[in-house]
């Protein structure tokens, strides 16, 4: 298969960037601030309710969040050295890993919950598809083609007796995909909060599955990755990122001010909370593996899921 190309943009990454990750880490003195990379989404609120309310700082982790607007972008971010810990997907990390860079878990972030659907399949209301078989044929909008959401989508077809193949995949933003189906211009959209949301308020669409309830119910959503190095040399650095982690979770699901501070730093609130969870294992990376490998994402040696996450 050929790569897609983010694997050849990865595949470049760790000689490009050997240099400038040498030169990073000998810029960074003994107790500097490291650099935890997020994107724009609810998701990772909790590690800026970590950061902003002085949670790192009280388990003696001297940081800084910043915004990276495409989760794909992570990885080259912590080779190079300008971020020491950065928010994945499975697809995201393993591809890079098949690739040959050596990145770790490490913890867990969110997950899935067959109790709170925070990721659906939306359809105009007057589109004509009422089942999964009515998508033969049909435009569908996706968050990235490879991605998590596009993996977990084609896995669901299948569950359905629908071939990936017989559908029309359209790499859409999530704020495009309302107005777009509203229009006519793509026939169903896998949308995440809070867009789902904000679409079937806008009217003219409608909820066709709650699709990753089907195939995933528990899995991993998003978690946080670093290099092995960079894990294995600061051990304390990541029990003190998880601990402060875990009490900006706690802080985001039930302090009020929580809302305030996501909107001032990331501009939307959550609508719907996600299940939060700093605990990753072998078995959710393995999964990840399997659905990658599944639709040919990474074809490479198969990867021992345990050794992918850090002590």
């Amino acid at each position: 298969m050929e790569l897609s190309r983010r694997g050849l943009a990865i595949a470049g990454l760790a000689t490009c960037l050997a240099g400038a990750a040498r030169r990073a880490r000998a810029a960074a003195g003994a107790g500097a601030p490291i650099t935890i990379g997020i994107v724009p989404s609810g998701d990772f609120a909790p590690a800026i309710m970590a950061q902003e309310k002085g949670f790192f700082a009280a388990q003696g982790l001297a940081s800084r969040v910043t915004i990276i607007p495409l989760i794909g972008d992570i990885p080259a971010g912590l080779i190079s050295g300008s971020m020491q810990i950065g928010v994945t997907t499975g697809p995201t990390m393993l591809q890079a890993v098949e690739n040959g860079l050596d990145l770790v878990a490490v913890s867990g972030n969110s997950r899935f919950s067959p109790d709170i659907a925070t990721v659906s399949l939306l359809v105009a209301k007057d589109g004509g598809i009422g089942k999964p078989e009515d998508l033969r044929g049909k435009r569908i909008g996706l968050p990235g083609l490879g991605s998590q959401l596009d993996l977990l989508f084609r896995r669901w077809l299948l569950l359905h007796g629908v071939a990936p193949k017989d559908v029309v995949s359209v790499e859409l933003s999530f704020p495009q995909m309302g107005d777009l189906l509203r229009s006519h211009q793509i026939d169903a959209a896998v949308v995440k909060e809070p867009f789902v949301s904000r679409a079937l308020a806008g009217g003219g669409v409608v909820r066709l599955a709650d699709y990753v309830r089907e195939v995933d119910p528990h899995g991993l959503n998003v978690f946080w990755m670093a290099t092995r190095e960079w894990a294995e040399a600061n051990r304390p650095a990541v029990a003190q990122f998880r601990a402060g982690l875990r009490q900006g979770m706690d802080f985001f699901l039930h302090d009020p001010e929580a809302h305030a501070i996501e909107q001032r730093v990331l501009h939307s609130t959550t609508t719907v909370l996600p299940v939060l969870d700093t605990e990753i294992t072998a078995a959710d990376l393995q999964f990840e593996e399997d659905v990658a490998r599944q639709f040919g994402l990474i074809e490479g040696r198969k990867l021992d899921a345990a050794t992918l996450i850090a002590g």
